[in-house]
């Protein structure tokens, strides 16, 4: 991987298209995913080795091209969401080194209870960073919907641990 592109992970914005108090980028969201799976794997009793941890780390690289869609804009519709996968491939398609980084490729690559915890490790990333800016007195009625959107998919992937982080969080971060 080049360094340039993990230079280029701080400059992608996400949450772009709602208004937040603090600086949210593609580096930080990564590196905090994989931090949260460190935490969350053991507790799970969900074995992984370097090369799942390589591609949490690098899961949304290619954003470094295309910038990060919203979730509720990438789900709109099965068109969307297939064209979605076009543009992603044609990235990858034109940075070879990329390719293992598609979605597809990293869903391959887990077993599916690793990709399960991975994907709620970023869906908690997410709504963490949501929970600390309504903390924080961002009370924006968009990103609320987010945060409630988050806590159903997390709820749905049944994994127990997660579940009393988030109510630990609430009790030690009250709005």
């Amino acid at each position: 991987m080049k360094v340039e592109y993990y230079r280029r992970m701080k400059n992608v914005r996400r949450l772009g298209v709602h208004t937040i108090l603090r600086e949210y980028n593609l580096l930080e969201h990564q590196y905090m995913v994989t931090m949260l799976f460190l935490k969350f794997a053991p507790l799970e009793d969900i074995p992984f080795d370097m090369k799942t941890l390589d591609l949490i780390l690098h899961h949304d690289v290619l954003e470094i091209f295309t910038g990060d869609l919203p979730y509720d804009i990438k789900k709109i519709n099965n068109l969307v969401e297939k064209s979605w996968d076009v543009v992603e491939q044609e990235v990858a398609h034109q940075h070879p080194q990329l390719k293992p980084y598609t979605d597809d490729q990293i869903e391959s690559q887990m077993s599916p209870e690793v990709y399960k915890l991975f994907k709620a490790c970023d869906m908690l990333e997410l709504w963490i960073f949501i929970r600390e800016e309504q903390v924080l007195g961002n009370n924006n009625r968009r990103l609320g919907e987010v945060e409630r959107r988050a806590v159903r998919i997390l709820s749905n992937f049944g994994f127990g641990s997660i579940t009393q982080f988030i109510n630990d969080f609430r009790i030690e971060n009250p709005l």
